[in-house]
């Protein structure tokens, strides 16, 4: 077995290593502690020195402490080897050397015998038993204390001299040994605790029976009869049978103590006559809205929690000295421009149909040194949107869409041979004068803004898709539905929800909430909202357990004054029921022309219907009437 030599960096010990496979292994260094990592470096370099100097051994640890003048005896033998003389053999020293353990012990012996003969005052120190001179086994047995994979080395003598050429025994431990202190790991299981023992249970005591009281029944109130009846079992409750979901719990005041009438005052009685007054308004729609398993109730009001006031103008000449974000949604972008401006943005949802865009659609605020105005010029601008500013409020519309233009537009595919027909459908469903023509070439030319033509040039192309017939402009096939929004937006608005917003909130992190958790875009007219007196920062509690979307954006939404409406397939757009300015929005609904008679009769001049197709044609100049003619044509057409 070849052995080497490491140095340790604290203590500076050289130490011996019994085995090439400790190389890469890190062991403690026996009189120091510390760690000494063994490399290959070490052992190529110990083996030329010892390559003339066989080094002695010891099995049972993995370093010793080697002794300096070995080690020069070992290098002065690897100087000599190189030189062809012949080596001269190493003979045994003829003392004995004691471990270093050993003498420490016989040192601490002496000096014991020593403060014995001085305190007795013996005259011999001879005569004091003194320890015998450690053997050459006592002096070759391994020190107890350090573990057996790591112990300190002493020189060896000549006693314990191993030949080299012996063959090592099979019971001597090759494989590392990691040493451990059993002291340190062992649990005490702790003591068990001594319970106090039950008190004897008393012998059960007999009841007295007491005679039963009679209840006296006063002359304003008839006899009640028994509650309990003794003779028949109480009705027993299935907690399995009720759904905790459907389960409302109420909490509601005490009643207050009865007062006799013969000491009722005049202030009681005014107290009672104000108590019975008919509630207000708010406390309709709260009572209202809290029926439905949906509480909501304003916060407190002042000049911080109100609409918004200032200019626009002047807060969107805020600048900033740096901005980068890239690929945010529309609707986002809008919203952290207007909470920098401190001033609401509102996105008309008509402007982006017109400008064929969604408000998901991602926009890059980019730039340094920009104002607020600037940053929002570079974002709309692209998506053929701009905007404008009224007080404190920032309204978002499509660019160019009150300018005057002349175009004509081919209606061919759609005209065939009953352009009449087309034309008296157009004119019910979409602003187009009384005196339109389709011509021989099947264009119909129209002299209106550009919204208008906008707005026929997306009724067109959805009227293509209900007919089964290729789209005949550039704009998104992505964003032109033919089913109604509400039947689109069904699966989300019947999900159930619970939430709970405890403590006064402003209306704008409700909105957001909403926003995160459906999936939505939620637009909302800030300026009809301006006109309710409420705003961004109004705050509100509010509450939904286990309620569909659509119950419960009736009773938060509408517990405050406030409406809600599907303008697409992915809008929601939130406003009050009486707001002056709303987006006008068509659906087309399948029905039988039979059906579609009676509608058409109730309401002809927003409805039409397309025999090509089979589709009613309906259009609504406001979101709420639009959600009360889905709800009821949905119907017929399931039935």
């Amino acid at each position: 077995m070849n052995t080497f030599r490491v140095q340790c960096e604290t203590c500076q010990s050289w130490l011996k290593v019994r085995d090439a496979g400790f190389i890469g292994e890190v062991h403690a260094c026996p009189k120091c502690g510390s760690m000494v990592l063994i490399t290959r470096e070490a052992f190529e370099s110990s083996n030329n020195a010892a390559a003339t100097a066989p080094v002695v051994l010891a099995m049972n640890a993995t370093l010793e402490e080697a002794d300096q003048g070995e080690f020069a005896e070992a290098t002065s033998a690897s100087t000599a080897s190189e030189t062809p003389a012949a080596e001269a053999p190493v003979a045994p020293s003829a003392t004995l050397s004691m471990p270093w353990l050993t003498m420490a012990g016989v040192a601490l012996a002496s000096g014991l015998v020593l403060s014995v003969w001085l305190v007795k005052g013996s005259s011999d120190p001879s005569q004091i038993g003194a320890p015998a001179a450690p053997t050459v086994e006592s002096a070759a047995a391994p020190p107890e204390s350090p573990p057996a994979s790591l112990a300190a080395e002493s020189t060896p003598d000549e006693s314990e001299a191993v030949d080299d050429a012996a063959p090592l025994s099979q019971t001597e431990a090759i494989e590392p040994e990691l040493f451990v202190e059993p002291e340190l790991f062992v649990e005490t299981a702790p003591e068990p605790r001594q319970l106090d023992p039950l008190p004897e249970t008393p012998e059960p005591i007999e009841q007295a029976t007491e005679p039963p009281i009679e209840r006296v029944a006063y002359a304003s109130q008839p006899e009640l009869p028994n509650v309990i009846e003794p003779d028949k079992p109480l009705a027993e409750i299935d907690p399995l049978g009720f759904d905790p979901g459907e389960v409302e719990v109420v909490l509601r005041k005490g009643a207050a103590s009865a007062t006799s009438p013969s000491v009722a005052t005049p202030n009681s009685l005014a107290a009672e006559e104000e108590q019975e007054a008919e509630p207000s308004l708010d406390q309709r729609l709260a009572a209202a809205a809290q029926h439905a398993g949906v509480f909501v109730q304003l916060g407190p009001s002042d000049a911080t929690t109100g609409p918004a006031v200032g200019s626009a103008q002047g807060a969107l000449a805020y600048l900033l000295p740096s901005v980068d974000l890239r690929d945010v949604p529309l609707d986002e972008a809008l919203r952290l421009v207007g909470d920098l401006a401190g001033a609401p943005v509102t996105i008309d949802p008509a402007a982006l149909r017109q400008a064929g865009v969604a408000a998901t659609k991602p926009v890059n605020l980019v730039g340094e040194n920009v104002t607020l105005a600037e940053l929002l010029e570079l974002a709309l601008k692209p998506l053929r949107l701009s905007y404008a500013t009224d007080g404190p409020h920032v309204t978002v519309g499509r660019r160019g869409a009150e300018t005057v233009r002349t175009i004509t537009h081919q209606m061919k595919d759609l005209a065939g041979a009953n352009a009449e027909g087309l034309v008296e459908l157009l004119q019910r469903v979409a602003p187009l004068p009384e005196d339109a023509v389709i011509d021989a070439d099947g264009g119909l030319t129209l002299t209106a803004p550009m919204a208008t033509q906008y707005e026929l040039v997306v009724l067109c192309e959805r009227l293509r898709i209900a007919r089964g017939l290729p789209t005949a402009t550039k704009y998104p096939r992505s964003l032109l539905s033919v089913e109604p929004s509400l039947v689109t937006l069904a699966p989300t608005l019947d999900r159930r929800t619970t939430f709970s917003f405890v403590e006064p909130t402003p209306l704008s992190e409700v909105i957001n909430y909403w926003r995160r958790v459906t999936g939505l875009s939620i637009l909302v007219d800030w300026r009809a909202l301006a006109d309710a007196g409420i705003g961004p920062r109004t705050t509100l509690e509010c509450s939904a357990t286990n309620r569909p979307w659509r119950t419960a954006l009736d009773g938060v939404l509408g517990g405050i004054g406030l409406t809600w409406g599907a303008f697409d397939k992915q809008t929601l757009w939130l406003t009050t029921p009486d707001a002056v300015e709303q987006p006008a929005t068509t659906e087309f609904y399948a029905l039988p022309a039979s059906e579609a008679a009676s509608v058409i009769a109730a309401s002809p001049g927003n409805a039409a219907y397309d025999a090509a197709s089979g589709v009613l044609v309906v259009r609504a100049d406001a979101i709420n009437q639009q959600r009360s003619i889905a709800s009821e044509l949905t119907d017929k057409a399931g039935d």
